[in-house]
């Protein structure tokens, strides 16, 4: 049995290892322990093993098969054992869902352990949150013998001091890759949830860079009972990694947000300094963590950075987070990320007394053109100083009242936006008239009169008058691309909308060069905007349809609804976006069942009810096109119900010759034709026909349907106005986190 002195190193030893190959784990335990045969002897021991908690809590486990399924997934691969779970790569059997998933596995002899209680809390914390740096839970589920498991995201990263050593950050680069881990941390802090086991293994990075928080095992619930403290035993180590435990943690109190606060003072620590601040026996780790004042960073030797850029702010604001007197230190994690924020920006930091110079200095910083005035006089430094200050303060001023302006603007024009519940009349459209007259006297401000163009261009393209639309977007991604250059977001944002009018006009392989365009830069963004990337998918996915290219319409629009409900939840009014086009895309696909058609129309027709009510332009969308699936299905008076409920919400909304009013109305005759009524058909067409050509044009695709209505009546496929959510729509309810 090992001593209580090792066990601290041995834990810590025993978790770099298994982040190591197979392969390398005995090599790196015989460099680490050259000296100490107890504590090699120890540490191989555990590795075979692969837990420290199988000796007192359950039977070796190493001799079990891997599974070959859980539940309904397959199992593909281990990805590691710990002493109370594994973890399997899998996917699910009846291809429903294609991600592949991380399964984590309670081992057996657990199934009545206080383990089994951390296990099953692990899942309802993580059945909490949504947050992109958090890896995701997707599910629960038990076995037939008792043991639970849990469906979570599957994680291809490395630890985030690997990360940043293996791809040399800059210290600006770790830092903000640092901040994302801080807000990570206070979504959770925000959702009532401790981690206590903050440490680099536990913060993954991603291939693309984005880190993960992962392992909330040993997590508390900040409403829960906490009269049940940790303690300084082997048993409470296995609770806990020392190195990065607070001293509050050492001393058995109840955990708190700071706790969090000071393991990532020590990870912090780690990044900047190549190694931890405290480290040793377990006797000396414990007295140092209690009664030591950590060593600045900048003094440390050697340290990743060079001192001169850690000494100041950032001694602070580590030292800060690794006070030992939870008073003393940041009261939040928004505070340590908010003062990381400042440091990079050259303002004054909250770990740094307020003193007149330590301002000026960070002044002169943020102003370094006033340092050639300073060259003239030290006399004139102050008050040239002082002046830009002003001035600045003016600039700033004016550039908030032209967003102000902008901001009214897009007020304003969204009064004329019928998807958000508002009317289409001529007074609107007077408005906007007024707006590109305002659009055209701004021809010194390029910049503002390609926002406005694009703001101008979007309304106009919801309103569905693309005549409007499309001089306007064009002009404003001609501006964007000669000011900000064509991989930016500005111009991938304006092809988006471009995408989308040229799409509903029938011109689909141009729309299609623009979306591509667009997804492209989306998916290099980073940080990743998921929810401007669910808007390229979705509307991607809309154009290859009218293509008629539905293999790839379809993987689009899988993805597109994935992506949100991992973004918004199962539940969210966005999803039904997602929901509705997947089974619009679906719709003539001879390998998808009208069963699952319906059940998605109808999942999206309820969310939407669910969160918009029943008379909303949105709903009369999803009840159009259950409509137009039960009218190629044949059951004609299920299709007339849904069809004149969103043919009499749309009226309402949208007037008399909107192009979605006039869709509708096709449906509508299409069906009295095939339900036998010929005669109400043909005169509802005779007066349909030269509405739809006056106001929607010959090379509208509604005017093609109705054309092909004309030649003998029969019955082409109805004409659902789902090519509806542009990416305006989409982003329009942001998640409320950030």
């Amino acid at each position: 049995m090992i001593s209580t002195d090792l066990w601290p190193r041995l834990a810590d030893l025993v978790d770099r290892a298994l982040e190591r190959p197979a392969e390398e784990r005995l090599g790196f335990l015989e460099a680490e322990c050259a000296d100490e045969p107890e504590l090699f002897r120890e540490a191989r021991a555990m590795i075979e093993l692969d837990s420290a908690q199988l000796e007192t809590l359950a039977p070796p486990v190493f001799g079990l098969e891997t599974p070959r399924q859980i539940g309904p997934y397959e199992v593909l691969s281990v990805i590691g054992r710990g002493g109370m779970a594994t973890v399997f790569r899998a996917t699910r059997r009846d291809g429903e869902d294609p991600r592949i998933v991380a399964i984590k596995l309670l081992h057996r002899g657990f199934e009545d352990h206080e383990v089994r209680r951390r296990f099953e809390r692990e899942g309802q914390i993580l059945a909490r949150f949504r947050h992109p740096h958090i890896a995701a839970l997707y599910g629960s589920g038990t076995l037939d013998d008792g043991r639970p498991y849990l469906v979570m995201e599957a994680i291809e990263g490395e630890p985030i001091d690997r990360h940043c050593r293996r791809h040399h950050l800059r210290l600006g680069q770790v830092l903000r890759l640092f901040q994302h881990v801080c807000r990570a941390v206070a979504y959770a802090h925000r959702n009532l949830v401790v981690h206590r086991d903050l440490k680099p293994s536990n913060i993954l990075i991603t291939e693309d860079g984005e880190p993960k928080l992962v392992d909330f095992g040993i997590s508390k619930l900040l409403d829960a009972d906490s009269r049940s403290p940790l303690t300084v035993t082997r048993q409470g180590w296995q609770m806990m990694t020392p190195q990065y435990a607070s001293p509050e943690q050492i001393r058995g109190e109840p955990a708190t947000t700071s706790c969090d606060v000071y393991g990532l003072g020590v990870v912090l620590y780690q990044l900047l300094v190549g190694r931890r601040p405290f480290d040793g026996s377990a006797e000396r780790l414990l007295q140092r963590i209690l009664d030591e004042p950590p060593p600045r960073p900048s003094k440390a030797e050697p340290t990743r950075f060079d001192g001169r850029r850690l000494a100041g702010d950032l001694d602070n604001i580590v030292l800060a987070a690794l006070e030992k007197d939870p008073k003393h230190r940041y009261g939040s994690v928004e505070q340590l990320d908010t003062d990381l924020e400042h440091h990079l920006t050259d303002r004054p930091v909250l770990a740094r007394p307020a003193a007149w110079s330590y301002r000026l200095a960070k002044l002169v910083r943020r102003q370094r053109r006033l340092l050639l005035v300073a060259a003239l006089a030290a006399s004139l430094v102050l008050v040239t100083a002082w002046e830009r200050e002003r001035t600045h303060r003016d600039l700033q001023r004016q550039r908030d009242q032209a967003l102000a302006v902008q901001d009214f603007l897009v007020e304003v024009f969204d009064q004329a936006d019928p998807r958000l519940g508002h009317d289409g009349s001529l007074e609107v459209r007077d408005i906007l008239e007024q707006g590109i007259e305002r659009v055209e006297s701004l021809g010194d401000q390029p910049q503002l009169q390609a926002s406005f163009s694009q703001v101008l261009g979007r309304v106009y393209l919801n309103l569905g008058f693309f005549d409007r639309a499309r001089p306007l977007l064009e002009r404003a991604l001609a501006a964007h691309r000669e000011h900000h250059g064509e991989d930016s977001l500005e111009v991938a944002a304006t092809r988006d909308l471009l995408g989308q009018l040229l799409d509903a006009v029938g011109e689909h392989d141009l729309a299609i060069d623009h979306l591509e365009h667009a997804l492209e830069r989306r998916r290099r963004e980073t940080p990743r905007d998921d929810i401007a990337l669910a808007a390229v998918l979705n509307n991607l996915a809309l154009a290859r349809k009218h293509q008629g290219s539905q293999e790839q319409a379809e993987t689009l629009a899988r993805e597109n609804l994935a992506l949100r409900r991992q973004v918004w939840g199962r539940d969210h009014l966005e999803v039904a976006v997602g929901v509705n086009n997947l089974a619009y895309v679906l719709m003539g696909d001879p390998h998808t069942e009208a069963a699952e058609l319906e059940a998605l129309f109808a999942e999206g027709l309820e969310l939407r009810r669910q969160h918009l009510g029943e008379s909303h332009p949105d709903v009369a969308v999803s009840l159009n096109n259950l409509g137009s699936l039960l009218l190629v299905e044949g059951d004609y008076e299920s299709a007339r119900h849904f069809l004149e409920q969103a043919l009499d919400i749309w009226r309402r909304f949208l007037g008399e010759h909107h192009r979605d009013v006039l869709a509708c109305r096709l449906n509508l005759i299409t069906l009295e034709h095939r339900a036998g009524d010929l005669a109400t058909a043909r005169a509802r067409y005779e007066s349909l026909l030269p509405q739809i050509v006056e106001h929607l044009g010959e090379d509208s695709p509604i005017t093609a349907a109705a054309r092909s209505l004309e030649a003998h009546l029969g019955a082409p496929s109805p004409v659902p106005a789902t090519a509806e959510p542009p990416a305006s729509r989409a982003r329009r309810s942001p998640p409320s986190d950030p």
